[in-house]
């Protein structure tokens, strides 16, 4: 429904941009999408708090892409699953922080 009333039914790609309500944002799609049969990707560019990574399906740090894809083959294999991805912990210690964007070079 949440998807629908959106439109990003066909989407391959969402980002959240703004102030606030992002993560409760990207964690309810990530349910939609992963109810609806999805196999769901949920990472940040900044930081997320260890609480809110702390959900239904499993936190990975990975320090790049293809640990990224291992990490999805090994914990989200299956047709309406879900995986969150972090490059490491933050130094407060509550947050596990994100991948910084890729810059174009062209």
């Amino acid at each position: 429904m949440l998807i629908g009333a959106l439109g990003i039914e066909r989407a391959r790609l969402v980002a959240l941009v703004g102030a606030g309500g992002k993560t409760s944002l990207m964690i309810a799609l990530a349910r939609a999408w992963a109810r609806a049969g999805e196999r769901v990707l949920v990472t940040t560019t900044t930081k997320i708090a260890r609480e809110e990574a702390a959900c239904e399906w499993p936190a990975v740090g990975a320090p790049d892409a293809p640990a990224i894809r291992d990490a999805l083959r090994r914990h989200a294999a299956a047709r309406g699953s879900a995986l969150i991805a972090f490059r490491g912990g933050a130094a407060d210690g509550e947050r596990l922080a994100g991948f910084a964007p890729r810059r174009s070079t062209g």
